[in-house]
């Protein structure tokens, strides 16, 4: 089965279907796992860059993948905590 990913950011609807490896995290234990496999650098959070690792973009911008990631980091510091990463803006159906 296939997931679907909704963002919204500046006024696009940017749709994302992930794999079932890839697929929508559920249980904290799930989303612990998939925050820790994309913290490449183990600094506890998440750069822009491991973020966008979780899905490939083509076809957008770097400045689209920005604004896809501004509203997920919710304290503005520029990396996600994984409490941000847990609460991702996202509609998920699996």
């Amino acid at each position: 089965m296939m997931c679907m990913r909704i963002f919204l950011a500046a006024g696009l609807v940017l749709v994302f279907y992930t794999a079932p490896a890839q697929a929508c995290l559920s249980t904290p234990e799930e989303k612990a796992e998939k925050f820790s496999a994309l913290d490449t650098d183990k600094d506890g959070k998440l750069s822009l860059r491991e973020f966008s690792l979780q899905r490939p973009l083509g076809g957008i911008t770097a400045e689209e993948e920005r604004e896809v990631f501004a509203p997920v980091d919710l304290d503005g510091d520029g990396s996600l905590s994984f409490e941000e990463f847990a609460a991702q803006p996202v509609t998920q159906r699996c």
